[in-house]
């Protein structure tokens, strides 16, 4: 608007006059026009700094020669005058870290503007992280808890200590089958050798003598 060339700072102005119409619900500086436009800015912030205005090319679009704003009224009748509202009025909050990140968003001088690196280390930004990670924190801790109940384990330490359990326990089909295996074992050992004499399971062969039921 004043003819000075752009810079990322721009960027910085755009999102204090986002969060302020975010918050209010209407914009920070509506303007019908360019000139009003610039007098709504002056009504709020005051007007530019002369080393400002020294390098805008628009200047005397906006101001005369001693670098004072051409007040002029707009298509209602009225005229704005430099610095006769504040953020701290028109916002009406209750956090004064948001207003003064808000007005160090719209600084004119972009030197004194707010920087992102400057604006994550703003009492107004670091307190909503803070606040964010607390949230996480508190979230997380409930959901273990939740995922815990009664039994004061997670689901995942239940399975790994029933799995313990399990493979501590007997397993009673296996052992069956063992027994039943040593049996027919011991049933093949005590039957009859082809010589008429059996073994008796240590590897000597017994004479098995002929009773009268044999005959």
């Amino acid at each position: 608007m004043l003819g000075i060339p752009y810079t990322a700072s721009i960027d910085v102005w755009s999102f204090g006059c986002i969060l302020y119409e975010l918050y209010v619900g209407y914009p920070l500086f509506p303007g019908e026009d360019e000139k009003e436009h610039m007098a709504l800015m002056m009504e709020i912030k005051g007007v530019p700094p002369r080393s400002v205005l020294a390098r805008a090319t628009r200047r005397k679009v906006f101001f005369d020669d001693d670098y004072q704003p051409i007040l002029v009224p707009n298509s209602k009748g009225k005229v704005r005058i430099p610095q006769t509202k504040s953020l701290t009025t028109l916002m009406s909050c209750s956090d004064p870290d948001f207003v003064d990140f808000i007005d160090k968003c719209v600084e004119w001088k972009t030197d004194n503007r707010l920087t992102p690196e400057a604006a994550f280390q703003h009492p107004f930004i670091s307190k909503a992280v803070n606040e964010l990670k607390c949230l996480r924190t508190a979230g997380g801790t409930s959901s273990v808890a939740a995922e815990r109940g009664e039994g004061g384990r997670t689901s995942k330490e239940g399975s790994e200590a029933a799995a313990t359990v399990k493979s501590s326990q007997p397993n009673h089909k296996t052992e069956h089958s063992a027994q039943q295996n040593l049996k027919q074992t011991a049933h093949h050992n005590n039957s009859k050798n082809n010589n008429g004499s059996y073994s008796n399971g240590s590897g000597t062969s017994v004479v098995h003598i002929p009773s009268h039921q044999d005959k």
